[in-house]
């Protein structure tokens, strides 16, 4: 397919066999447990596998869903924030993250700081940040503790719906050059509509910084009657791996998602 830009996750997703993260020992601030052994029978050989067969190699971005619930305000996989003092800790996770992967031989190109940071009805891992705590998070925590540790990655804020929402999170994010240097870009996805693409929403994400990414992180086909012409051309130009997409509610069974 020479796909020049792929997506993996850092701890489980909704796409994942069951929960579980890379720090699971509650209290570990430091992360001595830290471990992505989780990842060893799966993920990580499916990247290699991709890596050996792509004549023109591709970038790849890595995004959490969810903190370990120890360090939530909910103590839950599902919904919630980051709590404060564990801001350090959350950095640290990155990083460690980072150079486990880079020991595996997989560089990661970029991240984003949260999937979907304005929740997901809580169906399975979210976190929640507003624009200010991710601002904050990153500002404060995540990027001196990135350029600590010599990690070169890309910081992609947002990473939700290419929607009205993006305005506010551009607002904020690159409100002045304190705050947006710690930002190369917005993630996007497209589940505000599969057929209305909000070019006014872009362009105005563009035109705040017009030299920093703007990315589509994440899409899945969705049916928004009566727009069928989308889906159509999904499935007859055979645009996602028949083996891993969405089942009908009713073969679930065939999915290997565990929600």
């Amino acid at each position: 397919a020479r796909y020049s830009l792929a997506r993996t996750h850092i701890s489980s997703c909704d796409f994942s066999l069951g929960n579980y993260t890379y720090a699971p020992v509650a209290g570990d601030t430091l992360l001595q447990h830290f471990s992505i052994a989780e990842d060893q029978d799966d993920i990580i050989p499916m990247i290699k596998d991709a890596m050996a067969v792509s004549e023109d190699g591709f970038k790849l971005i890595a995004s959490p869903w969810t903190a370990p619930p120890w360090m939530k305000d909910n103590n839950d996989w599902k919904g919630g924030k980051l709590l404060p003092e564990y801001y350090p800790s959350w950095a640290l996770f990155f990083s460690k993250y980072l150079a486990a992967y880079k020991a595996e031989g997989i560089d990661i190109w970029g991240i984003t700081v949260e999937n979907e940071p304005l929740g997901n009805d809580s169906n399975w891992e979210s976190m929640h940040y507003t624009p200010q705590e991710m601002a904050r998070f990153v500002q404060g925590h995540l990027s001196p503790q990135l350029q600590a540790d010599g990690h070169k990655v890309k910081v992609l804020g947002f990473d939700q719906n290419r929607d009205e929402e993006l305005r506010k999170w551009v607002d904020v994010l690159y409100a002045d050059e304190g705050i947006s240097a710690h930002f190369d870009g917005m993630a996007v996805h497209w589940y505000a509509s599969t057929y209305d693409h909000f070019p006014e929403a872009l362009a105005y994400a563009h035109e705040k910084a017009p030299g920093k990414h703007l990315i589509q992180s994440e899409a899945c086909v969705d049916a928004e009657v009566p727009r069928w012409q989308d889906d159509a051309w999904y499935w007859s130009k055979e645009a996602t791996d028949w083996g891993w997409d969405w089942a009908p509610e009713d073969q679930k069974h065939l999915h290997p998602k565990y929600v």
